[in-house]
């Protein structure tokens, strides 16, 4: 036999198997290790067809197995004669298809590829294995030999983890499904292959201790990150995870404009002014700064940006404005993770990424980070205590310090931490804005993507376009609705509800959060482990639960939180209830929460969290409100970086009266010190309260006009709230400073009312400042109907200045805007330079394709 026909029997086949077992997991089918693969197809289908199909499809995937691990045999290991080649790959081939999968493996959360490596090497003197090869034994055989046996077997762990890792949750409805396609399970494997092959092609053609551990990091930096939970929560579908790179949406941010001459971008900037903003594409943004401090509200995607960079460019896949970062090693660090302890050193850097990866080369790290070929994703600086601020900024120093050519970027919620707060240390502002109207749209369809994924039945498949088109009209016509979208984790909320309910999806934030959580606790067609005693408890029950430890971590502070302390907190609240059946401890109770809800989630060994904080909080605040704890909010007010959601959503979750008292308690705390985040937490709360008095509405507005206007994004998001109670005092832009200007400009846009678009219209076409105009044409990105709103603002406004994103173009006769959703391609623009009008960027134009016209298409200058 030639060597890929023996890579095909062996380790082809073998992998294909594997793939198979760690799927299943407990289903009893797994027993049948020692058959063929065959055999182990009929353990899962009946039918004769559907076994004929699913046999072909992974003799397929055995085959692009066995031609992937052969580059490996004939190219890394030159000095090995073919013969004894063959002979090592049919003894890896026979330890990967004899090897047995002990329940202890199927039990772990995150199966990692080292510990299924370790079990082969372990097995390898069983059934025809070769115990010298695996360096065991009075004659173990040359190290090459033993290197080339154990890169086999290694390829051969990583393809079966990563291949299992792509399917939903086992059952034999899935499996009939997915074999409705002609190549569902091949292509899933080229998936992995391709991801593969893009890692290896930028890495050196001869072999060194690091290209071989880079290899590994990048492909356990994409298995740990590349997933998206939020994506999973349409209960219908069985799919909990999809990939980062089927979810991941560009956004924008808004910064300071960069000052050098070859980044300055295509806005115009207002001289004379020090702090003009501009709104950028999030990979632009990261393109031009090393060194980034990313604020955004909760839900707006700070987390899922960060993994989408390290899995892209651990893949080598980034592209455009990033594509020179394909050669870059990014580092991942959870803060929360350090809590409780000493903030890592670059040694444990590649450590961060997955417990089970073998070590790191002795000064692999340091390396990337001296060469400047690192990117340091730091996520989460709001997870951490308060008083660790100052540790966090201490440890950035020394780092960027030593390791000055490496990039970073640090993510936070905007209550951690002011605006240049990092700027001694070189760190550029920037803050996630809301998504805007063509955004939503295109998260929507990203959404409906991955629901479709795994579809292969076409009446199925015809829904969800249904409900994708559906969506997107309810969306248009609902403010209500569209305003809930505009961070991602609410939009997938949407989604997933609308989808879940039949399209009945609510219009209030309150009721939404409470639709998902009703939805999260229905999910037992998911389990993964059998836990009877806990599937009996009630949802209210199992609310309360929730409810009561989601506010032990926010009174305590935390975002992480050890396994013993949330048994022992489960088993002291069960212990209160009636009916629990016999037998349910905290210990199951948290296992199933884990495996089953998605609500909790052990994201390392022994540590627990809510995955998606907005929901912790409002848990929290739920809890808050049936024990009427009011006190404990007004007492912590003081720290927003941990209590300001749960502050906004128990006002929304109160009664009237309730709500007031919370209010009341915000005006007088702030009557004592006169902060204004106090009062704009006020104003969130008049924003999510049923019902609140007139009176109290006064009291906030009188002490509101002594503090507009706001100063930053941050400040305008929160008074945007207040809706037209803010209105009146937006005016008189001319009178303000830049910045407060372009936030107030940005506050009226954002309330996207006919009294703050009219006022708006009206203060635009009173100031010639170039930045605020910008800011009014930004401001359609907030506008429900973005027609509508250009319509609006070319009442008595002339424009004297061009602006040029991806997706707006201005001259000083019309306005151009281009959203994703008026789909008639035009072709690309020509800008032919002139006196009157700045030179364009030429790469901005280029993105330009797509075309809907408020004014004359003729007043451009050339349209090809």
């Amino acid at each position: 036999m030639g060597l890929l026909e023996v890579l095909t029997v062996g380790v082809g086949t073998g992998v294909a198997k594997g793939i198979l077992k760690v799927w299943l997991k407990e289903n009893p089918v797994t027993a049948a290790i020692g058959e063929s693969l065959l055999d182990v197809i009929r353990g899962l289908t009946e039918e004769e067809i559907e076994q004929r199909k699913a046999n072909k499809q992974f003799k397929q995937v055995a085959t692009k197995v066995a031609e992937s691990v052969k580059v490996i045999v004939e190219t890394k290991y030159p000095g090995i004669p073919k013969d004894r080649k063959e002979s090592i790959a049919i003894a890896a081939g026979v330890t990967v298809d004899t090897t047995e999968f002990s329940a202890e493996l199927f039990a772990k959360a995150n199966l990692s590829p080292d510990e299924l490596l370790k079990l082969f090497l372990l097995k390898s003197g069983a059934d025809g294995g070769h115990p010298p090869l695996s360096g065991r034994g009075d004659k173990p055989a040359p190290p090459e030999e033993c290197n080339l046996y154990r890169a086999i077997l290694s390829e051969a762990a990583q393809l079966i983890v990563d291949g299992a890792s792509q399917y939903p949750n086992y059952s034999k409805a899935v499996f009939s499904e997915l074999l409705q396609g002609q190549d569902e399970h091949v292509r899933k494997i080229n998936l992995i292959l391709n991801e593969v092959q893009r890692i290896r092609d930028g890495q050196p053609l001869h072999i060194t201790e690091y290209s071989e551990f880079d290899e590994k990091y990048r492909r356990a930096a994409i298995r740990r990150l590349d997933e998206l939970q939020l994506f999973g929560i349409d209960v219908a579908s069985g799919n909990r995870r999809y990939r980062l790179s089927t979810a991941y949406i560009s956004l924008l941010v808004e910064r300071q404009s960069m000052r050098n001459e070859e980044a300055r971008g295509s806005l115009l900037k207002d001289d004379g002014e020090e702090d003009s903003r501009e709104s950028v594409r999030v990979e632009r943004a990261l393109a031009q700064s090393s060194r980034i401090f990313l604020r955004g509200a909760p839900g707006s995607g700070k987390t899922t940006l960060l993994q989408w960079v390290a899995v892209t460019c651990s893949a080598r896949n980034l592209s455009e404005d990033l594509s020179e970062w394909n050669d870059f090693v990014p580092f991942f660090i959870r803060l929360r993770e350090f809590a409780q302890r000493d903030l890592p050193s670059p040694d444990d850097f590649a450590a961060l990424i997955s417990e089970s990866l073998e070590t790191a080369p002795v000064g692999w790290v340091r390396s990337q980070l001296e060469s400047g070929q690192a990117i340091v994703l730091v996520d989460g600086l709001d997870e951490l205590p308060p008083h660790r601020k100052g540790d966090v900024r201490n440890w950035l120093r020394d780092i960027t310090a030593e390791y000055g050519k490496a990039r970073y970027v640090l993510s936070s919620r905007p209550t951690a931490a002011q605006e240049g707060w990092l700027e001694p240390l070189g760190f550029l502002d920037a803050e996630l804005r809301d998504m805007t109207s063509s955004d939503i749209v295109s998260f929507i369809a990203h959404w409906h993507d991955a629901a479709r994924e795994m579809l292969r039945d076409p009446e199925k498949i015809r829904q969800i376009d249904e409900l994708e088109a559906a969506l997107e009209f309810r969306i248009r016509k609902s403010p209500a609705i569209f305003k809930l979208t505009k961070s991602p984790l609410l939009c997938a909320v949407v989604c997933a509800l609308h989808r879940d309910r039949l399209q009945n999806i609510p219009d209030d934030r309150i009721e939404l959060y409470e639709a998902c959580i009703d939805m999260f606790l229905r999910r037992d067609q998911e389990r993964r482990i059998e836990l009877p005693q806990f599937s009996r408890l009630s949802n209210r029950q199992a609310r309360a639960l929730l409810s009561d430890l989601a506010y032990w971590f926010v009174r305590n502070g935390v975002s992480l939180a050890d396994v013993d302390d949330i048994d022992d907190r489960l088993q002291r609240k069960l212990e209160d209830f009636r009916g629990v059946p016999e037998g349910t401890t905290g210990t199951l109770v948290r296992k199933g929460f884990v495996a089953r809800s998605g609500i909790l989630q052990e994201p390392s060994s022994g540590k627990v969290n809510f995955p998606h904080r907005t929901f912790q909080e409002y848990l929290a605040a739920r809890e808050i409100v049936d024990e009427r704890d009011f006190g404990v909010l007004i007492k912590n007010v003081d720290d927003q970086q941990n209590w300001r959601e749960t502050i906004i959503l128990a006002a929304g979750l109160s009664n009237q009266s309730e709500a007031e008292t919370i209010i009341f308690g915000l005006l007088e705390k702030f009557d004592n010190n006169r902060e204004i985040e106090i009062l704009l937490l006020a104003t969130g709360c008049l924003e999510t309260a049923v019902s609140i008095a007139d009176r109290v509405r006064i009291q906030v507005e009188g002490r509101l006009r002594k503090f507009v206007p706001p100063n930053n994004l941050s400040d305008a998001r929160t008074l945007a709230n207040a809706g037209d109670l803010i209105v009146p005092y937006l005016v008189n832009l001319r009178d303000m400073k830049h910045r407060q200007a372009a936030a107030s400009a940005t506050t009226l846009a954002m309330i996207d009312s006919q009294m703050s678009r009219e006022t708006l219209a009206r203060e635009a076409a009173d100031d010639p400042r170039p930045s605020v105009l910008a800011v009014v044409v930004k401001g359609v990105d907030y506008a429900n109907d973005p027609t509508d709103y250009l319509e609006a603002m070319n009442i008595g406004v002339r424009w004297s200045f061009l602006y040029v994103n991806e997706r707006y173009v201005m001259t000083d006769k019309s306005t151009f805007y281009l959203p994703d959703r008026y789909v008639e391609i035009i072709g690309e623009w020509e800008y032919l330079e002139s006196k009157e009008v700045p030179i364009l960027e030429k790469r901005a134009l280029s993105h330009i394709k797509r075309s809907y016209a408020v004014g004359k298409l003729t007043d451009w200058k050339k349209l090809v």
